[in-house]
């Protein structure tokens, strides 16, 4: 599939706010969870009335919540927008017949945050996305930003068992400005049914499909299903939160967030869960408030203990809804938990990688929070700040970063350990929390390093003790490490700052001009190895037991100063990409490193005079033109 590149709306629709939080996954079993918003009593009876009369709204996103637009649009571009029924679904439902398809009214990014300028738009049924439709449907839309349109169908098309039915909507922009994608904005990491987009070929005169549910969330797309056949008693785990490990003997908690896939309530459910060899476990979960078709809600499994250690497979099922057996055939989630002896484990330490870039104008806000973190935790928040272009030059990217840089929505976005995702201009509250999910109790891994510098600082040598908290077999090499290096006082150049001017707390950033000349920290250099550095950790682990592994790596030409480069040392399970535990030498603490920052900063009235066209490119006689002088830590703009 090709990777479409997406803008977020700066619009939002009056609700502020998705119907469902997606769970956090690995998180800490004692922190709570509220159940997913109910909808009115209004609403709910409607839904009732309307499945016992023969009708019902297939919908699998939540509440719309943003639109859309495509970077490098132009007026008359063509995209499109669908969600899928999958086989399982089309037949439960199958006999029944597809009578309407709705969508919403995106928005045009501009001076009216509640027009929508996109008034032809085309809806479509598809057993095959890269196939014919089986029909298709013009209709004009109104003006009105985020309002629901329902398509009737000319002719009702019957649901057969095992197909897929992707339902969607095409469309033409008037200009760049226009956000015509609706999304929930709730992130589906397992789930691609409901994020799929396409940018229209004129060459091939067809659409390049991608699938944005992890970066996005699902499209606002829904179909009208009316029968006499219509599914009961269905429903399936959509999402769930348990622990990534767990001391053996020691309760611990799953969370379930359940999703109503048939036309009848449910007031209560039979969760059945296994871990390794034990028998199956179920329990019976009843509904304070029964939920409709399409509505979600969090069930919480309590006191679960496990007396091996190692890493072991769970399995959690739906296995009864309403007393009944589950309609729905695939309705669980399989995944694994890490039990460590009691008392054992290592100190967690965070690694966010910030994605970020000179031109991009929010991205000082991402800048401000994240240094933050590492004020507030100097010892266990280590920052990578990944530069990227996009189509606009970034002096200070690095091209071993690419491969991350490809799975990135857009410009500012963070990963806190690549295990949460998130915009670090938003709020650095949850940057925080994911902070303290990830550091709230001990992990099964260790890792301690220290480096030395060659004798010419050609090179760094980097020596590494790494530890488990269990035994575990590692010849298929799916532990590894991986090396980053960084550097401090990085440029100066000019940062992009869409704040200036600004009304509010933006950091000081509202106080600055829109274009800001500047030093950079934590600036990603270089990245060795991807996931991982292959057969850096043994093949086989004996828990608490020390691995050695040392690594020497060239000083990459655009290191402009080894003595403010620091080095990083992830643990990565590159089944997943997650990082499982980090390490950070900081450049003082660097052997070798005898002019490190902290040795040389010196009072800016004797640090030598320096200057930089607007590029960052160091000139030597400066005459006739705009230059940035830096002198120290003092830097400004100067024209001479």
């Amino acid at each position: 599939m090709k990777k479409i590149l997406l803008s977020l709306a700066v619009a939002l629709t009056a609700a502020g706010a998705s119907a469902i939080n997606r769970l956090p996954l690995h998180s800490n079993p004692e922190i709570s969870f509220e159940l997913a918003p109910e909808q009115t009593t209004t609403a709910r009876k409607a839904i009732a009335r309307a499945a016992e009369e023969g009708t019902m709204e297939y919908e699998i996103a939540g509440d719309p919540y943003t639109a859309l637009g495509f970077n490098g649009a132009t007026a008359g571009s063509r995209y499109a927008a669908a969600i899928c029924m999958s086989a399982d679904d089309a037949t439960l439902f199958a006999g029944n017949k597809i009578t309407a398809i709705s969508f919403y009214t995106g928005v045009t990014n501009g001076s009216n945050p509640q027009m929508n300028n996109i008034i032809d738009y085309n809806i479509f049924v598809t057993n095959d996305l890269q196939g014919e439709s089986i029909c298709t449907k013009a209709h004009k839309a109104t003006r009105t930003a985020f309002k629901k349109n329902t398509v009737e169908l000319d002719e009702p098309i019957v649901i057969e068992a095992g197909k897929e039915y992707y339902f969607g909507v095409n469309f033409a922009v008037k200009t760049s400005r226009d956000f015509g994608i609706v999304v929930d904005a709730i992130s589906r990491s397992n789930n691609d049914n409901g994020g799929w987009v396409g940018i229209y070929n004129a060459g091939t005169q067809s659409y390049s499909w991608d699938n944005i549910s992890e970066g996005y969330g699902f499209n606002c797309i829904s179909a009208t299903i009316q029968g006499e056949s219509l599914p009961v008693n269905g429903a399936y785990i959509s999402d769930y939160n348990m622990p990534a490990f767990a001391e053996i003997n020691t309760p611990f908690s799953i969370q379930a967030l359940v999703y109503n896939n048939a036309s009848n309530e449910i007031n209560n459910f039979e969760v059945t869960y296994t871990i390794g060899d034990a028998a199956p476990v179920a329990t019976t979960v009843p509904m304070e408030t029964p939920i409709s078709y399409g509505q979600e809600a969090i069930l919480t499994i309590p006191n679960i203990t496990y007396p091996n250690t190692g890493e072991t497979a769970v399995k959690l099922n739906i296995t009864k809804v309403n007393g009944e057996e589950n309609n729905v055939v695939n309705n669980g989630i399989e995944s694994s938990i890490v039990f460590m002896k009691e008392g054992a484990g290592f100190k967690p330490h965070v690694v966010g990688e910030e994605y970020t870039s000179i031109w991009c104008g929010y991205c000082p806000m991402g800048i401000t929070n994240m240094e933050k973190m590492v004020e507030n935790h100097p010892d266990s928040f280590y920052l990578v700040a990944i530069h990227g272009d996009m189509g606009n030059a970034d002096p200070m990217k690095a091209s071993t970063f690419n491969k991350l840089l490809y799975s990135v929505p857009g410009f500012p976005y963070a990963f806190s350990n690549r295990t949460y995702s998130y915009y670090p201009n938003s709020s650095i509250d949850e940057i925080e929390q994911y902070y303290q999910l990830l550091t709230s109790s001990l992990v099964p891994y260790g890792v301690t390093a220290e480096a030395e510098l060659n004798a010419d600082k050609s090179a760094i040598t980097v020596k590494t003790d790494t530890r488990f908290a269990f035994d575990t077999d590692n010849s298929s090499d799916r532990y590894q490490l991986s090396y980053v290096l960084v550097e401090d006082k990085v440029g100066p150049y000019s940062q992009s700052n869409y704040y200036s001017g600004q009304q509010g707390d933006y950091g000081g950033w509202e106080k600055k001009g829109s274009s800001v000349v500047m030093l950079f920290d934590n600036v990603g250099r270089y990245l060795d190895g991807y996931p991982g550095v292959k057969k850096s950790i043994p093949a086989t682990i004996t828990g608490e037991a020390a691995n050695e592994y040392t690594r020497t790596i060239s000083i990459p030409s655009n290191v402009s100063k080894v003595e403010n480069m620091s080095v990083l040392v992830y643990l990565v399970d590159t089944t997943t990409g997650v990082i499982l535990n980090a390490i950070k030498v900081n450049s003082n603490e660097i052997k070798g490193n005898t002019s490190a920052i902290s040795e040389i900063e010196t009072d800016n009235n004797d640090a030598p005079v320096e200057y930089f066209n607007l590029q960052g490119v160091r000139v030597a006689n400066p005459s006739n033109g705009i230059f940035i002088r830096r002198q120290g830590t003092d830097v400004k703009k100067v024209v001479l």
